[in-house]
């Protein structure tokens, strides 16, 4: 009884293990690595206002599969909040007519919020370049989403970035 526990152990741990880090092809060979990164940031707005940031980024090897981000801004400020909600509104509106672009602003008392979520494997790249440019983007010579831009783009911003 107990060989059979360790014995399952083993195979529990193998397969964890190997579904965790590699995908195998066919002949089973390593052709990719999946991951998870998750990077934040703070700011200080005014002596009463301050912004968290996080995005957690899915990605194959280096092109990006998945962002999920939200920016919240707290202040006891209406005018403040109100400025912070018209401009993610602003923004959002852009990519209204983009599919699996999802965007959302949600308000409280003393807080505004903006959640985006980007599934790089479906929506359409062209879209995206075509709203943002082709300066300061996350985008490859290929028109895929690149993960090292991303990182790169993520620390001139101030952002703190580490694997999930």
């Amino acid at each position: 009884m107990k060989k059979i526990g360790i014995v399952l152990l083993l195979i529990i741990m193998v397969v964890t293990l190997t579904a965790c880090e590699k995908k195998n092809d066919n002949k089973g060979n390593n052709t990719s690595t999946e991951g998870h990164l998750h990077c934040e940031r703070v700011g200080v707005i005014n002596d009463e206002s301050s912004a968290e940031m996080s995005y957690e980024i899915y990605y194959t090897n280096d092109i990006i599969n998945r962002i999920e981000s939200v920016e919240k801004v707290t202040s006891p400020s209406r005018n403040t909040l109100d400025t912070y909600e018209n401009s993610y509104r602003t923004i959002h509106s852009y990519y209204e007519d983009v599919e699996y672009y999802e965007t959302e602003v949600v308000r409280t008392d003393n807080t505004v919020s903006s959640y985006i979520k980007i599934d790089y494997d479906h929506v359409d790249i062209n879209k995206l370049i075509e709203i943002e440019g082709t300066e300061t983007n996350i985008f490859d010579e290929n028109n895929k989403p690149s993960l090292t831009k991303y990182k790169e783009l993520a620390k001139k911003a101030g952002a703190k970035c580490s694997n999930a």
